[in-house]
């Protein structure tokens, strides 16, 4: 699979107070914001078109993008994050990959798309917060 393009969206000034699993304590913003924009950088240098989003600070995680959805090379399946507090950033997400993709909707249970890697035409998931662990979800009709 070649890449042509990226969407990110620029962490917000909440981002310290998002979700971890790490004992490392709160991220710095300063720094995630130099990280960020060091990212940007980077994949603008390998000539992909990079759409930015405006940060969302009413979700703290919401610079993590990938965890609201799966994107193949056909279509883009559109998750329900684990996190109960992350529910809303699939609203923010769907009319900017639909100008991509087609989109499909997971039908059931919960998937962090970060959780998700596809090679070739498999997928494999490492449920963190995803659904039931040894219990997959249906992704959609077309998986």
């Amino acid at each position: 699979m070649h890449f042509t393009s990226a969407i990110l969206r620029i962490p917000p000034a909440t981002c310290a107070s998002g979700l971890t699993t790490a004992s490392l304590g709160a991220p710095d913003f300063k720094k995630t914001r130099e990280q960020f924009n060091h990212y940007v950088s980077i994949l603008s240098d390998l000539n992909l078109t990079v759409t930015v989003l405006p940060a969302n600070p009413a979700f703290p995680d919401s610079h993590f993008v990938e965890d609201t959805a799966v994107v193949m090379p056909e279509l883009a399946i559109i998750t329900h994050p684990g996190a109960p507090s992350r529910a809303g950033e699939v609203a923010t997400i769907e009319p900017v990959l639909a100008r991509f993709k087609r989109i499909e909707h997971i039908r059931n249970g919960r998937m962090d798309g970060g959780d998700v890697l596809m090679v070739d035409r498999r997928f494999f998931c490492w449920p963190v917060r995803s659904h039931q662990p040894g219990r997959p979800a249906r992704i959609c009709r077309h998986c």
